[in-house]
């Protein structure tokens, strides 16, 4: 059966194309949208629309929904004029796909739900119809940047309808796929809702030479709960796919929420090595990664909010985006990508606006890679710590040139928690750079943060458990 739904995932999100040399992708992230914004008191007259509306009516009802500041969720009014401007970049650049990696729903979706509905919608299946209801109407906004798009998910911590980091329901995955697959042929869409309604990974044709695979990076996180029975069946299904892949000389690229390594951020805050998934099931699927490495042109991440690099298995680029969500003080931003036939990167473009001075998305240039750092994307992520330019842009870069961002990635002492996180992925690595970076030939420094850390996570995080919960 497994071989089956490996088979027959290999569909085309729209049309096969003929072999081409380049082509320009739309790469966003982290949308974050919220339909509460007009929610006061409870129950929320809005949400009982919304909740009762088809989605062609949202944007009449959320019309007054029009907040755009830093750390918000994004509003429809966010949403309605980001996109619609971006709509006109896309068209300058003939783009028709777009790479979507998740968190396209609020942070504390089911929270706001419950605590809005009216009692009659009090119940999970209600909640869950309306997960689904929001998650099409997000992407029925996306499919109005380009003609006939092709948008290949990868699945966010905070997408479906259930808490934080945790799996979505069998509803709502099989509900959302039904979406996804309307883009497809008619008679690929039932293999594709078959696949996906598993638990959110998927493989399709990019083109006639390249794989796209989405994987649910959810289930790996530290925070997640998930048994390791769901989390190792998409390990077998992904080796079985890049097996295949290699076997058919195809190329793959990779799409996921949650990327593999530490987390810096809250490394730098508590002077600790934070991993973000699980050690022993990430080093399982870092040692698949690293056996079909020549046939993985690349990874593309979210999850931060920030504009990030990674090398895995010392050759794999793992790329990301700022948000288009303002939720961590970043700037909104999106890339667009330029890739070859074979999934390799050529360059990308970085787009930006900056909040502090237009709230009406006049989406304009950040950088392009190319012209930004020297050389190609591997030698540039394995150069960036040690390369004074590629340092600046990339810290500068890092939140969107934002000065209201969380990330204390300017504070020279922070520097190496996010340095050593580039190309050091498992805790071993990571915690070795660390050492090195900040406390060789410096017992007074290593001594001094030893104990900052201890009162911190004895007197400070102790008691503020909501510290750290920002992800």
């Amino acid at each position: 059966m497994m071989k089956t739904f490996i088979y027959t995932s290999f569909i085309v999100l729209g049309l096969i194309g003929k072999t081409w040399a380049k082509e320009n992708i739309i790469f966003l992230s982290d949308i974050h949208f919220n339909p509460y914004g007009l929610c006061k008191n409870s129950p929320c007259p809005v949400l009982n629309q919304l909740i009762k509306a088809d989605t062609k009516d949202w944007p009449q009802i959320l019309i007054k929904d029009n907040i755009v500041n830093y750390r918000a969720e994004t509003s429809n009014g966010f949403l309605i004029i980001g996109l619609k401007n971006l709509a006109v970049i896309t068209k300058q650049n003939n783009i028709h796909t777009i790479f979507l990696t998740g968190d396209i729903l609020a942070h504390h979706f089911d929270d706001e739900y419950f605590k809005y509905a009216d009692k009659q919608f009090q119940n999970h299946k209600d909640f869950t119809a309306f997960s689904i209801k929001t998650s099409n109407y997000i992407i029925e906004q996306i499919k109005s940047l380009v003609n006939n798009p092709k948008i290949f998910y990868a699945l966010g911590n905070n997408d479906g309808d259930q808490p934080d980091y945790v799996k979505p329901s069998t509803e709502f995955l099989s509900g959302f796929a039904k979406t996804l697959s309307a883009m497809l042929p008619a008679a690929e869409q039932k293999s594709f809702e078959q696949i996906f309604s598993i638990a959110g990974y998927y493989s399709l044709p990019l083109n006639d030479k390249t794989l796209i695979i989405g994987i649910n990076s959810n289930i790996l996180s530290a925070k997640s709960s998930e048994k390791i029975f769901t989390s190792t069946l998409q390990l077998h299904w992904l080796e079985q796919t890049l097996a295949m892949a290699q076997e058919q000389h195809k190329h793959v690229i990779l799409l996921q929420h949650i990327p593999y390594g530490p987390d810096s951020y809250k490394s730098a805050i508590s002077k600790t090595n934070v991993m973000l998934l699980k050690t022993p099931i990430e080093q399982q699927y870092l040692k698949v990664l690293s056996k079909y490495k020549n046939n993985i042109s690349g990874i593309y991440a979210g999850h931060f909010h920030s504009d990030y690099f990674r090398l895995i298995a010392n050759k794999i680029p793992m790329i990301s985006t700022i948000a288009f969500n303002s939720f961590f003080g970043n700037n909104p931003g999106f890339k667009i990508l330029t890739l070859n036939d074979i999934g390799y990167l050529y360059s990308y473009t970085a787009y930006y606006t900056d909040l502090a001075i237009d709230k009406k998305f006049n989406w304009q240039i950040e950088y392009q890679l190319n012209a930004a750092y020297p050389g190609n994307i591997g030698n540039i992520i394995k150069t960036i710590s040690t390369n004074d330019i590629s340092k600046f842009m990339y810290r500068s870069a890092y939140s969107g040139n934002s000065t209201k961002s969380r990330e204390p990635i300017n504070i020279d002492s922070n520097w190496a928690y996010y340095a050593c996180s580039i190309t050091n992925i498992n805790v071993s690595e990571y915690t070795g750079c660390l050492y090195n970076m900040r406390y060789k030939n410096n017992l007074r420094g290593y001594l001094i943060d030893y104990f900052v850390t201890k009162f911190q996570q004895l007197f400070i995080f102790g008691l503020s458990p909501e510290h750290l919960k920002l992800l």
